[in-house]
């Protein structure tokens, strides 16, 4: 019996039929657009801000605080973005500029404002000035300049009343913008005598060939301005030279005849205008010594509250504040060190709600040496100063005659020490008379080291009895190290034992 078997299909295409889709293997999703991600605001602190322009028209002002995205829980979402924990690492920041004038620096603030009212604003008795402000790091010398030209060139006028005390004053910012700001950073120069080219761009001057013309287009430019011109060296100390010609000629501006130039010096050595420009007194052109001493911790607590006021939640306790700004007061003062510990302290803790606020603050201080207040003063000292603290702890390791190690040596034998390592690393020097002030008065009395004065010896002493004197180093050799670490050649000049 025959099968009966299906006719086969051609293998021909008929145009006419259609044709089939093609076999697909799983199924295909449509295409989403791509959401770009959430910015996390603690990151945004750690991003730092280069503005090349920021030499000439001083430090630019931080960005205002961002919008607070609201929380993943509903019961945690709040009706203004203060209320949120998160928006508070960015008060936290040092980037923030808080509204006001800054905390514990009102009397600082209030000479400034006069100083710079007498010499800027339109008046009978408008003169120029030359003002130096100094103190240790992190005492808010910046800052408070800053907040104080930036309301003189404010375009409403405030009084004073509102932004220094609560003292009755008539006075007011009446006219806006009626001056020239010139803001450098001396240390962001290639060479000091460059200041005065940098002058000149930022003043729109001919610039000139040479420096030496550029200083004469500047004196030129003092008595003939149109208007006053406020000029701020930052890091002023940058600009010392063997005859502090620049040092001289900066300060000497505001002196000369019909001058318009206001200078604002500021510098981390306290005594920089009477040790190295001793000329400015004789010539009677000394300027106006504006001293920032360093934070008590009611202060420290007083900046962080300030930056926290507007919050009515946030993960930092009054008692671990208390704790933060106790260790870093007696230690440095420093505020900077404060509000970067609050910040580490506040971005652990909403990482880790479990963990107590005092344990992670003195975890991190721990951490960062700020429980060592000998580190943190060593840090704070000149240069020269702290070259002299190398010299004595270099002492006290090398062996004696007998092999043990020393605990003294002579003024004589460490200002020899002393001569040969500033020629080495290229930093000027100081006479014998100088260096013996360092040792006796500075950095005796910051405790690093101990000059007995010999019995029946007074004030009248001679040269040959005052090499003679011993110098005993009152810290750890380690804690030595640990202050000069940071200033790449330095930790060269103390042996290890």
């Amino acid at each position: 019996m025959k099968s009966h078997r299906a006719p086969r299909r051609s293998a021909r295409l008929n145009p006419a039929a259609p044709i089939a889709a093609p076999l697909s293997i799983g199924r295909v999703r449509k295409a989403r657009p791509s959401r770009p991600r959430p910015t996390n605001p603690v990151r945004l602190l750690r991003a730092p801000c280069c503005d090349p322009s920021a030499d000439a028209s001083g430090p630019s002002p931080p960005p205002p605080l961002p919008p607070c995205s609201p929380c993943s829980s509903p019961g945690q979402r709040s009706k203004s973005p203060s209320s949120c924990p998160r928006a508070n690492a960015l008060s936290l920041a040092l980037s923030y500029e808080p509204a006001g004038m800054p905390v514990a620096r009102e009397e600082q603030s209030r000479h400034l404002l006069s100083l710079l009212t007498d010499a800027l604003l339109p008046g009978p008795g408008r003169s120029a000035k030359a003002i130096y402000v100094c103190g240790t790091p992190g005492t808010g010398k910046t800052f408070t300049v800053t907040k104080v030209i930036n309301h003189l060139k404010s375009s409403t006028a405030t009084p004073l009343i509102d932004l220094i005390s609560h003292s009755a004053s008539p006075s007011t910012v009446d006219e806006t913008h009626g001056f020239d700001h010139v803001w450098i950073n001396c240390a962001n120069l290639t060479q000091p005598a460059h200041v005065y080219n940098r002058l000149a761009h930022a003043l729109n001057l001919n610039l000139p060939a040479s420096n030496t013309n550029a200083r004469k287009v500047l004196q030129q430019h003092a008595r003939s301005a149109s208007k006053p011109v406020l000029i701020v060296l930052d890091e002023v100390d940058f600009l010392t030279s063997r005859d502090q010609m620049l040092l001289y000629t900066a300060f000497e501006w505001p002196h000369l005849p019909s001058s318009k130039f206001t200078v604002i010096g500021i510098a981390n050595c306290i005594d920089l205008p009477v040790r190295a420009l001793p000329w400015l007194r004789a010539a009677g052109c000394m300027p106006e010594i504006l001293s920032f001493r360093p934070y008590t911790s009611s202060n420290l607590q007083s900046i962080v509250s300030q930056r926290l006021q507007r919050a009515h939640h946030t993960v930092l306790d009054p008692i671990a504040i208390s704790l933060a700004a106790k260790k870093v007061a007696a230690g440095s003062g420093d505020a900077r060190l404060m509000l970067d510990v609050c910040n580490e302290a506040h971005s652990r803790l909403l990482e880790n709600s479990n963990e107590k606020a005092i344990s992670v603050v003195s975890t991190i201080l721990n951490n960062r040496g700020a429980l060592s207040a000998a580190v943190d003063v060593i840090k704070q000292l000149p240069v020269q100063q702290q070259i002299a603290l190398c010299v004595a702890a270099n002492a006290t390791l090398l062996p004696s005659k007998s092999g043990a190690l020393r605990s003294k040596a002579t003024l004589g034998g460490l200002y020899q020490s002393f001569v040969s390592l500033c020629a080495k690393v290229h930093v000027n020097g100081l006479s014998f008379n100088e260096f013996a002030d360092v040792c006796c008065n500075a950095l005796a009395h910051h405790g690093l080291v101990d000059v007995p004065q010999r019995r029946g010896r007074g004030s009248t002493a001679s040269a040959k009895t005052l090499r003679g004197r011993a110098v005993r180093l009152k810290v750890p050799v380690e804690d030595v190290r640990a202050g000069v670490a940071d200033k790449g050649f330095l930790p060269l000049l103390v042996k290890k034992a």
